[in-house]
């Protein structure tokens, strides 16, 4: 009885992870894809934004603290402490984006 269940945990633990898999790609997809209009439609991009702060923080951390300057009723998926993406629109050298 007991391997069955490890079995069907297994089993689910297969397709979580196809499923996770699945929606990163449909997501890298997208953004790859998508105009700058749709991506901020979906609540995944602010543009334009204002840099109000950033620095160094606790750890020696950096942050940066930003609002955004349009759009302000529009929906989106960003909270404290996620991974994002800081680009320059009209950037043409490999520093006019960061990541972290």
């Amino acid at each position: 009885m007991q391997s069955r269940i490890d079995e069907e945990i297994l089993r689910l633990k297969h397709l979580l992870n196809l499923e996770k898999r699945d929606d990163f790609l449909q997501y890298q997809s997208f953004i790859q894809n998508a105009t700058l209009e749709q991506r901020r439609f979906k609540g995944v991009c602010w543009q334009p934004l204002k840099i109000i702060d950033s620095g160094y923080g606790l750890g020696d951390y950096p942050y940066m603290v930003v609002e955004r300057t349009k759009f302000l009723d529009v929906p989106h998926q960003f909270s404290g402490g996620k991974t994002v993406s800081i680009y320059l629109v009209n950037g043409d050298s490999e520093y006019d984006s960061v990541q972290g």
